[in-house]
């Protein structure tokens, strides 16, 4: 949450930033704080509901905001909004901010989402000052809870420094030459781990329907699927036109270098890389999910999740249009950016 860190350094609160470090980038965490000036904390959650370790975690919270005596405590993700707003209330914390990034029941959520997770967000919200929302669908769910104030915010803060918005004609050609994809070939880019929510297969499935060989799809990303997908692939026969990067940190300059930018995620909050793609002037095509919506324009560029044919429809619909709605899109970027959403928070802050 770089965007609520710089916005309480703005207003010269302490900060101390209690999460896992496990598995992450523990020296580049520890460097992070020690260049924003703030306090790291280990507090060992589990993202699985039911695992026995997030009693550990509880305790570890607890221990540390007894100690403290936190002013306000602006929590993050279900584990942490669970025994974050726990704890906050043994210890009579004065404010309690819960940010959603995406409640876990929605329009069409499976029933059982609805019976585990609705009903203990409703009863955390008693015990929440300011519920924050970054989606309007989920903000006209807040309003059912039991929260004193609901807030809308525009995501997290998206640094866009390095995604320059490309001229037309850049087709990124030295990067083309490296993954060996003709510079006049039309290329498809998404950008994400590997794994079933993220079904990056639905668009290897539909390049296969499409019967051109003028199509690439570039996927950056690694994960449990990366297998898989590669032996879809070689089954398909298309395995010259996918082409599976792994891990890059220089993603910007895929962003460049596509002709378009496509999201099949079948479930989502407000994905970064979408805006990312936007700020760059790609043209984006993605799924029909809350978020997503909030930030393309064009409905005629989303399709379902869990339909082949309508990945198809769209990206040919996509393929023969001329238009260019790059300018309607730059708009909606400028929400979306860091400093806009630290501006929110600032405000949110001094509210409080």
């Amino acid at each position: 949450m770089r965007s609520a860190i710089l916005a309480a350094k703005q207003l010269g609160f302490e900060f101390v930033m209690a999460c896992n470090t496990n598995g992450s980038d523990k020296e580049g965490y520890e460097e992070d704080c020690k260049s924003y000036g703030i306090r790291l904390e280990h507090i060992c959650f589990n993202r699985n509901p039911f695992s026995s370790q997030n009693i550990k975690a509880y305790q570890q919270l607890l221990e540390l905001m007894k100690k403290e005596h936190f002013d306000i405590v602006h929590c993050n993700t279900p584990i942490g909004g669970l025994l974050g707003r726990i704890c906050a209330r043994k210890t009579r914390i004065p404010c309690v901010i819960y940010m959603a990034h995406g409640f876990h029941f929605w329009k069409g959520a499976p029933i059982k989402n609805w019976l585990l997770y609705y009903p203990v967000e409703l009863f955390l919200s008693k015990w929440t000052d300011v519920l924050i929302t970054i989606t309007q669908e989920d903000f006209e769910l807040s309003k059912k809870m039991k929260a004193k104030r609901n807030s809308y915010i525009h995501g997290v803060g998206i640094d866009l420094s390095n995604f320059v918005r490309r001229k037309s004609a850049d087709r990124n050609v030295e990067l083309r030459n490296e993954l060996a994809i003709p510079t006049d070939a039309i290329v498809l880019l998404s950008v994400g781990e590997l794994n079933k929510n993220k079904n990056q297969k639905i668009v290897i499935r539909a390049i296969s329907e499409l019967k051109r060989t003028d199509v690439y799809y570039v996927i950056c990303g690694e994960g449990e699927l990366f297998d898989e997908y590669k032996e879809l692939t070689q089954k398909l026969g298309i395995s010259d036109k996918v082409v599976m990067t792994g891990f890059r940190s220089d993603v910007y300059e895929f962003y460049r270098m596509a002709d378009c930018y496509i999201h099949p995620s079948i479930r989502e909050g407000l994905p970064a890389s979408i805006v990312e793609a936007m700020a760059t002037g790609v043209p984006v095509l993605a799924t029909d999910f809350r978020g997503i919506r909030d930030i393309i324009p064009n409905r005629e560029r989303l399709f379902d999740s869990s339909s082949i044919s309508d990945t198809v429809r769209v990206l040919n619909n996509w393929l023969n249009e001329s238009s260019d709605d790059s300018e309607q899109e730059n708009g909606v970027v400028d929400y979306y950016n860091l400093d806009s959403v630290v501006n929110e928070f600032v405000r949110l802050y001094k509210s409080i």
